[in-house]
């Protein structure tokens, strides 16, 4: 299937996640993807307006959350 691009992950927390704004409706649960397709998480929560959410993702075991920061994240 044809990965959409959901945003940029804009920061980290303390908690081990990442925060990405997004435009694109993502449903909770969603698994979220690199560019090449690597599985890096998933989305555990969707908070904000309706007009401009923001996602905090979980990553997978292994995936270190500050190589993500900047990264555009997508979903398939």
């Amino acid at each position: 299937s044809i990965m959409k691009i959901i945003g940029n992950v804009l920061h980290a927390t303390a908690k081990n996640t990442v925060v990405v704004p997004t435009t694109t409706k993502v449903d909770v649960h969603s698994r979220v993807y690199t560019y090449k397709g690597k599985e890096i998480g998933k989305v555990i929560d969707v908070f904000g307006s309706v007009k401009k959410p923001y996602l905090l993702i979980a990553p997978k075991k292994g995936i270190r959350v500050t190589e993500l920061i900047g990264k555009e994240i997508y979903c398939k």
